[in-house]
C-alpha cells in the first residue's frame, strides 16, 4: 500500500490527466535532455568564473562589470530576436525549438571558450549570454504550441503546464548534481572538460531531436498542407497527422514549397495580357496561381528553375481554405509538368534502346543507369497510384492535351480539378483528426488586391 500511495502520488505531482499519447514519449526524452543541458551548464558557469579569476581571487570591479555589462548586452539581443521573429514560433514550433537547443549548446560552448580566451571575456561572454537568452525565449515561447497539442480538446493546459515546470525542476537538478561531480573530475584540465562538452552535446542534441519527433501536431501549417495535399493526390484521401509527423522537417525549411513561392501581383505576373488572363481565370476566387510551361525537369537545376517560377498570389481577404485550394492547384500543375517531362525522357529513352547507352566512363554509367532506375520506378509509381483517375485524367486529356503545354489551360483545368476534389479532401481531412477551424498560415504576408 505505501509503495502504491507513494506512485500514485508521484503521478499526481508529475504527470497530468488526459493528455495524448505522444505526451509520454516527448515527456521522457525532455526529461532526461533536461537532465544533460543542465550538467553541460555546470561547465559554462564553471569556464565564465575561471576566465573572471575566481580561481586566482581576483574578481573585483572591473569583473563585476564585466559581468553586468554581459547580462545587459545579452538582453539586449533577446529584445531584438522577439521583436522580429514572433509570428514564426506559432507556425513551425518543432523547428524552432530544434534550433533553441542547438543555440543553448553553442552558447554553453561560448561560455566554455571564455577559459581559453580570458582576455576577450567580454565579447565572447556576451555573445554566449546572447545566443542562451534567444534560446530560453524560443524555448519559451514555443512551449504552449506543444502544451496545447497534447491537451487537444479538453482544456488543461494549467494542468500540462504545472506538471512540465514540476520534471523540469527535477531534471534540473539532477543535471546540475552530475555535472558538479563531472566537473571535479575534470578540475582545470581543458582537454577533459572539452571532451565531456562534446559528448553532453551531442547527447543533448539527440534527446530534444527526439521530443520533436514524438509531438504529434493536428494543426495545418504550410509543411503540413503540402503533406496532406500530395498524400491527398496519391492515395484519395488525407493522410493522418501521425504519418504527417514522420515526414516533417526538424531542422531545415521542406523542400515542398520554395521560400518565395507564395509572392505579390507585380512578382509573380510579368506581362499585362498575364494578369488579365489570370484575373479572368480567378475572377471569383481570393487566390491565383501562376506557372510556367517546364519542358524538360531533367536536372536539379532545371527543377529548382521551374519552381521558381510557380507563384501563388493571395488576395488580401483570403481564408486558410483559399490558401489550401491555391496549394492543391499549384500541386496539380506541377504533378502535370513532372509527369510530362517523365514521359518524354522515358520515350527519348524508347528510341535509342531500353538501356543507357555506354560512355566508357564508369562512373558516368552507373550515374546514367541510376537515373534511368529512378526513372522507371517514377513511371511504375503513378501508374499505380489513384491519382491517375484524376490528375493524371485531367492533365493528360483536358488543358495539357497539346504538346508543349498550353499554360492557361492548364490552369483552367487545375482549378477546375480543385473545385471538384476540395470539398472531398476536406471531408478526408477532417475524418483523419486534423484541426480545420484554425489554421496556422500566420507568415504568409504578401498579398494583394484585386
Amino acid at each position: 500500500d505505501w509503495v502504491r500511495r507513494k506512485k500514485e502520488f508521484l503521478h499526481s505531482a508529475f504527470i497530468p490527466e488526459n493528455v495524448s499519447p505522444d505526451y509520454y514519449r516527448f515527456t521522457c526524452f525532455r526529461f532526461c535532455q533536461r537532465i544533460v543541458s543542465s550538467t553541460v551548464g555546470v561547465f559554462g558557469t564553471q569556464s565564465l568564473l575561471l576566465a573572471l579569476g575566481l580561481k586566482s581571487g581576483r574578481i573585483g570591479q572591473a569583473a563585476a562589470l564585466s559581468w553586468v555589462l554581459k547580462e545587459g548586452l545579452g538582453r539586449l539581443g533577446k529584445l531584438f530576436w522577439a521583436s522580429t521573429m514572433g509570428k514564426d514560433f506559432d507556425v513551425q514550433p518543432k523547428r524552432w525549438r530544434f534550433r533553441s537547443a542547438l543555440l543553448y549548446s553553442m552558447g554553453n560552448g561560448m561560455e566554455i571558450l571564455t577559459q581559453v580566451f580570458p582576455a576577450y571575456f567580454l565579447l565572447v561572454a556576451t555573445l554566449a549570454n546572447t545566443m542562451k537568452q534567444v534560446s530560453v525565449l524560443t524555448a519559451a515561447s514555443t512551449r504552449n504550441a506543444f502544451y496545447k497539442s497534447f491537451s487537444g480538446s479538453r482544456d488543461n493546459i494549467a494542468n500540462i503546464t504545472a506538471k512540465g515546470e514540476a520534471q523540469v525542476v527535477v531534471a534540473d537538478l539532477i543535471g546540475m548534481g552530475t555535472g558538479i561531480m563531472l566537473s571535479k573530475f575534470c578540475g582545470a584540465a581543458r582537454q577533459r572538460v572539452f571532451i565531456s562538452y562534446v559528448s553532453l552535446t551531442l547527447l543533448d542534441i539527440l534527446g530534444i531531436y527526439q521530443q520533436m519527433r514524438s509531438v504529434v501536431f493536428r494543426t495545418i501549417n504550410p509543411e503540413r498542407a503540402s503533406l496532406i495535399i500530395k498524400g491527398f493526390l496519391h492515395n484519395g484521401e488525407a493522410p493522418t497527422p501521425d504519418q504527417v509527423s514522420t515526414r516533417e522537417k526538424v531542422l531545415f525549411h521542406p523542400d515542398r514549397a520554395h521560400p518565395g513561392l507564395f509572392s505579390d501581383l507585380p512578382s509573380a505576373i510579368k506581362s499585362r495580357a498575364d494578369h488579365l488572363t489570370l484575373l479572368s481565370i480567378f475572377k471569383n476566387d481570393r487566390y491565383l496561381v501562376s506557372s510556367a510551361c517546364a519542358e524538360d525537369l531533367g536536372s536539379p537545376a532545371k527543377r529548382l528553375a521551374y519552381k521558381r517560377q510557380c507563384k501563388v498570389v493571395l488576395r488580401h481577404d483570403a481564408t486558410g481554405d483559399d490558401v489550401l485550394k491555391a496549394l492543391l492547384t499549384l500541386s496539380v500543375l506541377r504533378f502535370h509538368h513532372r509527369n510530362r517531362a517523365l514521359q518524354r525522357r522515358l520515350a527519348a529513352r524508347k528510341k535509342r534502346g531500353r538501356e543507357p547507352a555506354a560512355t566508357g566512363d564508369d562512373a558516368a554509367d552507373e550515374a546514367e543507369k541510376a537515373k534511368a532506375s529512378r526513372e522507371d520506378a517514377a513511371a511504375a509509381s503513378m501508374k499505380r497510384s489513384p491519382e491517375r483517375a484524376a490528375a493524371i485524367r485531367f492533365t493528360l486529356d483536358g488543358g495539357g492535351g497539346k504538346e508543349g503545354g498550353d499554360v492557361y489551360g492548364l490552369i483552367r483545368e487545375a482549378k477546375k480539378f480543385t473545385n471538384g476534389e476540395f470539398g472531398k479532401m476536406m471531408s478526408s481531412v477532417e475524418k483523419r483528426g486534423w484541426t480545420t477551424n484554425n489554421y496556422l498560415f500566420g507568415t504568409l504576408k504578401k498579398v494583394s488586391s484585386w
